[in-house]
């Protein structure tokens, strides 16, 4: 336990301490906590490019063009699930490279690695498999929601708009044209009724 006297002196020392203060030196710092790419919070990790990031979003982004925040949270999730998926196949790529034993033929190296129940590799896989199980559930759920949409809108577009006047055709005009019936004229004698 700390005595009195050097938790003054950590915090004394704590304000004298600013962190980095060069952009290299800032850019540097914020990858200290990183031990492996595999779980990072950051989308683009050293060596990733962010063109890459921002074509393939760019290409979900115009197959399904998301019109609501849920459909644009869905394409996000495939997006980043999609770019996961291919950072774990280069790690796992990279992996299987260096631990290859040079003294056995590749077969049997690679089959060593995939069966050693301690291998890292094990955990490349399932965050691969994870990956692949968010974008599809993500896609699922995306093409359900579009589906509903869609027909959503098609029942809007097919019920009358409350602003048009619902119209009805007018009657022929044929029809004005047209005698009124002849009306039997008081002078006339009425027909004798039929008896019997």
């Amino acid at each position: 336990m700390a005595t009195p006297n050097q938790i003054e002196a950590n915090r004394l020392n704590a304000q004298r301490s600013t962190g980095p203060r060069s952009v290299e030196g800032k850019d540097t710092s914020r990858w200290n906590a990183l031990k492996h790419g595999i779980d990072a919070q950051s989308l683009i990790l050293p060596g990733e490019d962010p063109d890459q990031l921002a074509a393939l979003a760019e290409r979900y982004h115009q197959q399904f063009h998301p019109a609501s925040a849920t459909e644009e949270l869905l394409v996000r999730s495939l997006v980043l699930s999609d770019w996961r998926q291919q950072r774990y196949a280069r790690i796992e790529a990279k992996f299987i490279e260096i631990s290859i034993d040079p003294a056995l033929d590749f077969e049997s190296a690679v089959a060593m690695l995939f069966t050693d129940k301690s291998s890292p590799l094990r955990l490349v896989f399932q965050r691969q498999q994870t990956a692949y199980r968010e974008w599809t559930n993500s896609l699922k759920e995306l093409q359900r929601i579009q589906k509903e949409r869609k027909a959503q809108e098609e029942i809007e577009k097919a019920k009358p708009r409350a602003e048009e006047p619902i119209t009805r055709p007018d009657p022929p005009e044929a029809a004005e044209e047209q005698p009124a019936p002849s009306q039997p004229q008081p002078s006339e004698e009425p027909e004798p009724a039929v008896t019997g």
